[in-house]
């Protein structure tokens, strides 16, 4: 029985829907190693493009995933003046900025009940230190 072009277009339509299911079937999964590289080369193409865009002249990141380092990388230059690059060890000049995240914290804290301005600062870490006076309001964290 000769083949009827019903038939032909019906075989041809369901070869066309089955090689792309059994290409992706076939693929090899990628792993977890070839992911994170991808995402890392997406991340540099993004530092790069925002750096040239916003005149940044360098920078350090570090990404750890689950507590564990996974990248770390310097881009640009450290010091201008020495045309020194940057590096993942970077020690970068950040001027006063350290100031108001440090206050940024401690207001998340207070609003999170984990700090109290006004407890006695030899609370924690700061029990090791002799404190002179211990009879006046200054020695408080707000103070």
């Amino acid at each position: 029985m000769p083949w009827s072009s019903t038939y032909s277009r019906m075989l041809l339509g369901a070869t066309a829907v089955a090689f792309p299911l059994t290409a992706t079937v076939l693929k090899p999964e990628k792993s977890e190693k070839q992911k994170l590289q991808e995402k890392i080369k997406v991340a540099k193409t993004m530092i790069e493009t925002t750096m040239a865009i916003q005149g940044i002249p360098g920078l350090s990141v570090a990404v750890s995933v689950d507590g564990k380092m996974v990248w770390r990388s310097g881009f640009g230059y450290a010091n201008l003046e020495s045309s020194a690059k940057c590096t993942a060890n970077s020690v970068m000049r950040i001027a006063s900025i350290s100031k108001p995240i440090t206050a940024t914290l401690a207001a998340q804290l207070v609003e999170n009940g984990k700090l109290d301005l006004d407890e006695d600062i030899r609370v924690g870490f700061y029990k090791f230190f002799d404190l002179r006076s211990t009879e006046t309001e200054e020695n408080c964290v707000r103070n």
